[in-house]
C-alpha cells in the first residue's frame, strides 16, 4: 500500500525521484526501488519522508487515510501519590 502513497505524495508535491533521493541521501535508483516495491523502506527513511511531506508515517504506510499528521497531545500517567483520578502531566519533549 505504501508504494502507491510514495508516488502519490511525491507527485502531489511536484517532486522528481531525484529530488526525494537527495533529501533521503540516497541515489535516485535506490529511491526508485522503494517506490516500485523492490526494496523495503527503512524506518529512518520513512521518518524523513513523513517530515518532508508533512504527513504521518501511518498515512505513508496505508494505516490511515488521514493525510494530516496527528496533532501532538500531552501525555498523562496515573500517579500513585495523586488523589483518585488525578493525573500528572508529562511535558511534551518536542
Amino acid at each position: 500500500m505504501y508504494l502507491k502513497r510514495l508516488k502519490e505524495l511525491r507527485e502531489d508535491h511536484d517532486l522528481l525521484q531525484k529530488q526525494v533521493a537527495i533529501a533521503l541521501k540516497i541515489t535516485r535508483q535506490q529511491y526508485g526501488l522503494y517506490e516500485n516495491g523492490d526494496r523495503t523502506l527503512p524506518i529512518d527513511k520513512l521518518f524523513i519522508l513523513s517530515k518532508l511531506y508533512e504527513t504521518s508515517a501511518n498515512y505513508i504506510l496505508g494505516l490511515t487515510d488521514e493525510i494530516k499528521p496527528y496533532p501532538r497531545i500531552t501525555k498523562y500517567f496515573f500517579s500513585p501519590f495523586a488523589q483518585e483520578f488525578d493525573f500528572v502531566k508529562i511535558p511534551n519533549p518536542l
